[in-house]
């Protein structure tokens, strides 16, 4: 959060269906995982977003990842084979997790996010501080990434001085923690200038949101970055280094976000 250097893209699903139009994956990723098709679109999503990488140089790419993927025997050689495919190195790629879909944890997930983490893969845990977060997690799992959730970066807006003052204390307590850990914080929810401004000031690492970057196609993602680092005049707020950006593509009708 220094100097406005975009430093890791974020895929994420997205299908346009001919019939419902959009479908949000807070929809139709439940559906796929009760019927047993989210490894496919998984490793489908995971393959593609790496394909985009390797027209990005020096990028790290975030791509979320179930819960369930991580308890199958073929996850951990399926994440390898893609990267090996694309000649890319395991280092660039870091794979997200919600900490819903770490609740019921299984020895076979931690077994898996290991033996990734031993090849070089990033992990980081998404959507931290939005209910049930443990910190214990930072200290048991190979995190290397914590994403505070929107709905903890916003409570910053809330009028009550009592309530913003508690949020502070928290935000600086994770962050004590995260760095004691050698953990990556990025503040997701970056919607606002203000918002900005308070993550720089809190000591974030990395920054995400709108404010930053909309989401962008992939060829505007390749020329965004191609004018490193992000200019405070075209986006509205200073600059701020880690920027997340997104990526879309994919074939006619899905793509990434």
């Amino acid at each position: 959060m220094t100097d406005g250097e975009i430093v890791k893209i974020e895929a994420l699903a997205r299908w346009q269906h001919p019939v419902l139009g959009p479908v949000g994956p807070d929809e139709f990723i439940p559906v796929a995982e009760r019927v047993g098709l989210i490894t496919p679109i998984g490793l489908w999503v995971l393959h593609e977003a790496c394909r985009q990488l390797t027209h990005l140089p020096d990028l790290l790419l975030s791509v979320n990842v179930s819960g369930l993927q991580l308890m199958r025997r073929d996850f951990v050689p399926g994440v390898l084979e893609i990267l090996n495919g694309l000649e890319i190195t395991p280092t660039r790629l870091e794979l997200e997790l919600t900490e819903t879909s770490l609740l019921h944890e299984d020895a076979r997930a931690v077994a898996a996010l290991q033996a990734l983490q031993a090849h070089g893969v990033q992990v980081a845990l998404d959507d931290f501080g939005a209910g049930y977060s443990n910190l214990t997690r930072l200290r048991d799992l190979p995190i290397s990434d914590v994403k505070l959730d929107r709905s903890f970066v916003s409570c910053f807006l809330n009028d009550d001085d009592q309530q913003r003052h508690q949020a502070e204390q928290l935000l600086r307590g994770v962050l004590d923690i995260a760095r004691s850990l050698n953990v990556t914080v990025t503040a997701e929810g970056l919607e606002t200038p203000g918002l900005v401004r308070l993550a720089m000031e809190m000591g974030c690492d990395l920054g995400q949101g709108y404010a930053l970057s909309l989401p962008l196609s992939a060829p505007d993602l390749q020329e965004l970055v191609s004018r490193q680092p992000l200019s405070a005049a075209s986006h509205s707020v200073p600059p701020v280094e880690g920027a997340t950006t997104h990526i879309w593509s994919g074939p006619e009708g899905s793509g990434f976000h």
